[in-house]
């Protein structure tokens, strides 16, 4: 929000070698050299930009092949006929992180059961319906009696809320979702029942404005995901309806990547 800086500058006045760290993301480490004053640049600050981004370049071929694996709907047989049907949340190594849902858009059928699974191994995320209410504030701010405010994660963007199915009404949220390789207890898992048919959106509350959120379509049980071919040459089959649903998601997701540069971490 317009409360919050948008940079950090610092002076450094003494030489020597210093780590920097974000608090946020364990992985996302820098260093900062200092050399003694009037000592030669080792490099022009046009080589410096001709680095970063062929960091930035190499990491952008790098998740866009990882996203052609991402993209496959995994299911497997459910309770009662139904099906459980899997969406991986984001995907990283700990270098890079792929802030998306994958796939971001999916039909099932009402009784069928969604499971959101973590595939980042260090960047949190959250899985939150929010039932066309506004979405909460991921950091309150709360003024002290002196000095400057206090910054605190949102409790209601924290912790898990809703029961196990969801029917198209209320808050239902998964909390924090660790990554696989963050030493936090707690599930990196998130399951849900959509027992009512419609379309409901979800997000991730700490990276929507990033792009990572999506759609659940239910259709009535027994109505097929796809509609067969009626005959005809004009007529998109399944086969084709699925190539024209992956072209669109794999430009949405290509022209949408934000890069933000660190030394050893780009969040894409």
């Amino acid at each position: 929000g317009p409360q919050f800086p948008k940079e950090y500058k610092l002076t450094f006045t003494q030489p020597g070698t210093f780590q920097y760290v974000c608090t946020f993301h364990s992985m996302m480490k820098g260093t900062v050299v200092v050399q003694a004053a009037g000592t030669a640049y080792l490099k022009t600050q046009a080589q410096i930009d001709a680095d970063a981004a062929a960091q930035l370049a190499a990491d952008t071929q790098a998740a866009t092949a990882a996203e052609a694996g991402l993209k496959q709907v995994s299911t497997k047989p459910g309770p009662n006929g139904t099906t459980i049907h899997e969406i991986r949340m984001g995907y990283g190594d700990g270098t890079m992180a792929w802030m998306r849902f994958s796939p971001m858009n999916l039909t099932i059928n009402a009784g069928d059961t969604v499971e959101w699974t973590q595939t980042d191994v260090d960047t949190p995320h959250t899985v939150t319906l929010m039932s066309g209410a506004k979405e909460p504030e991921l950091v309150l701010v709360e003024p002290q009696p002196a000095g400057p405010p206090k910054l605190v994660l949102n409790p209601v963007v924290l912790a898990p809320a809703g029961s196990t199915t969801y029917s198209g009404k209320d808050y239902f949220n998964s909390g924090f979702i660790w990554g696989t390789q963050v030493p936090i207890p707690g599930p990196r898992t998130y399951s849900l029942v959509f027992d009512t048919p419609g379309t409901y959106e979800f997000i991730c509350a700490l990276h929507d404005q990033m792009g990572m959120n999506g759609h659940i379509t239910v259709l009535a049980k027994g109505v097929p995901a796809v509609l067969p071919a009626t005959g005809g040459s004009s007529t998109a089959g399944p086969a084709t309806l699925g190539l024209v649903a992956l072209g669109g998601l794999g430009l949405a997701a290509a022209s949408a990547f934000a890069l933000k540069q660190s030394k050893s971490r780009r969040t894409l």
